[in-house]
């Protein structure tokens, strides 16, 4: 199911299509004239971004590294000279985002000069919405807004959080709508505004069911655990399962996808030989390598900050639908979601010793796990990213 009313539309956010797989599937999802503007990182995810072209899709990038020296010092200079002048200008809406990120800067710059005019504009990630609501208000088209994360209870610093609330409550109004990636994301976000979103969808990080490859079913051998994302690194619930999972290295074996910090491997891989490391994968190769597995880690920690309870990341779908039996940390979005989906996997605690005891159950019940695979895979297809899509044409087919 496409969308196909409108000729012309741009997305903008401030990072790239690799780094930012809810805004591919919109872009995946509509017909037409469609127009990207996004960041060159400067790190792994540029190389693999080449693999996101699609038809009727013209991409603009900006350069956010040393390689374009002029732009990276006075973008530079910018935000650190809007955090220093934001205190005393509170209400300046433009001091707020240039102080927030200097991709907010790099952005608006590009398109008080973009010439092509589109019907409406989606912003995805905070840098992205002042440009985009400067932009649509000039040309006098419809802004819509993603709000993927809560980005002020994310960790930062106290200005830093000022200075998401400011934005998030001065401009949230001024778009046509809102959408949100969970449904306590768009809680805490009612919370900030002081009004609730009955209106405006939750839209799932899910994935079109095309990508994805039944599971294999296996019996015997280890039980196979797998863990993605675009960082393999410190805080994200890898040091607590690593505790957990080595008493039962000769049961299991565990994968890493993603790209690995030296100092997280040298810390905390060395001499574990039942760990693998795979280097990024383009989304539709990760998407079919999952069903090779038996189990998928979703292991966010609570007390990182209020976002990390809130949301539900990528990968616990990505488990789902490729027939994984999901291994979930109690987060109040993960269990509210493993609770609706009790079938996809388990829910355990977020202290080694629970992770011990969830683990040693799954290995109790390995043979069913494996054999399971197809009937999750049959499941999951009711999560699946097209059933999101009638959500999106509601919103944006005015």
């Amino acid at each position: 199911m496409e969308l196909s009313k409108y000729k012309k539309m741009l997305f903008v956010t401030s990072n790239n299509l690799t780094t930012n797989p809810r805004l591919f599937k919109e872009l995946q999802a509509v017909s037409g004239k469609k127009e990207f503007i996004g960041f060159r990182l400067g790190n792994w995810s540029d190389s693999i971004d080449k693999g996101t072209e699609l038809v009727s899709l013209r991409k603009y990038y900006l350069d956010t590294s040393k390689k374009s020296i002029v732009s990276w010092l006075i973008s530079g200079v910018v935000e650190k000279l809007a955090k220093r002048l934001y205190p005393f200008f509170p209400k300046s809406i433009k001091l707020a985002a240039y102080a927030t990120s200097k991709r907010s800067f790099l952005l608006h710059r590009f398109l008080r000069k973009h010439k092509s005019i589109p019907e409406f504009v989606v912003a995805h990630n905070l840098p992205a919405l002042y440009p985009a609501y400067k932009f649509a208000v000039k040309h006098k088209i419809p802004l819509f807004f993603d709000v993927e994360d809560y980005y002020p209870g994310e960790r930062c610093s106290l200005l830093d959080k000022q200075l998401r609330e400011f934005l998030m409550r001065t401009l949230l109004p001024k778009c046509q709508e809102v959408t949100f990636a969970s449904p306590l994301i768009k809680l805490e976000t009612e919370k900030l505004m002081g009004k609730q979103y009955q209106e405006c969808a939750v839209v799932n990080n899910s994935f079109f069911s095309s990508e994805f490859s039944e599971p294999l079913v296996t019996a015997g051998g280890k039980l196979k655990f797998v863990w993605f994302s675009q960082n393999i690194a410190a805080g994200r619930g890898l040091e607590e399962f690593l505790a957990a999972a080595d008493d039962f290295t000769d049961s299991i074996e565990l994968t890493l996808i993603g790209n690995a910090y030296s100092d997280f491997t040298s810390k905390l891989l060395q001499g574990r030989e039942y760990v693998y490391i795979n280097e990024p994968l383009l989304q539709s190769e990760l998407h079919k390598k999952l069903s090779e597995y038996d189990v998928g880690l979703a292991l966010e920690i609570s007390k990182v900050d209020i976002n990390k309870n809130a949301a539900l990341s990528n990968k616990i779908f990505a488990y789902a639908q490729a027939g994984l039996h999901v291994l979930a940390t109690n987060t109040d979005a993960q269990k509210l979601f493993m609770a609706d989906h009790p079938v996809l996997g388990l829910v355990c605690g977020q202290t080694v010793n629970e992770m011990k005891e969830a683990i040693k159950g799954l290995i109790i019940n390995k043979a069913d796990i494996q054999q399971s695979g197809t009937e999750r895979f049959e499941y999951s297809k009711r999560l699946a990213f097209e059933n999101e899509i009638p959500k999106l044409r509601k919103i944006w087919e005015l």
